[in-house]
């Protein structure tokens, strides 16, 4: 599991870093269904991964984490985003930093 996780997160973060290079409507709708199919490996996945990685006996606290952990980014990155896109007018910055973090997560797992 943990190598088809990996795979998707590398292709969902090579698939934003190419968002910039998006130029029609059909290359957005394009984008969308390679980022939504290979960040799936990753939703489906993680709470295997996490069972695995800590054990059925600090699951549920490994869990609670992780997804506390995932909220604060749902919070958070938007608004950061927003504001670097508000500070450079373009969004391009903000899909290079998103495409970053999936790759940068990705290599972590290894």
């Amino acid at each position: 599991p943990l190598l088809v996780n990996n795979i998707g997160l590398i292709v969902a973060g090579i698939a934003t870093l190419l968002v910039p290079l998006c130029q029609t409507h059909i290359h957005l709708i394009i984008y969308c269904i390679i980022w939504g199919g290979f960040i799936a490996f990753h939703v489906s996945l993680s709470l295997i991964i996490v069972c695995q990685t800590v054990g059925l006996e600090r699951y549920s606290n490994a869990l609670g984490l992780t997804l506390m952990f995932r909220g604060i980014t749902a919070l958070s990155a938007p608004p950061i985003m927003g504001a670097i896109r508000d500070a450079t007018n373009s969004f391009d910055i903000a899909f290079i930093i998103g495409g970053i973090s999936f790759i940068t997560s990705a290599l972590m797992y290894f």
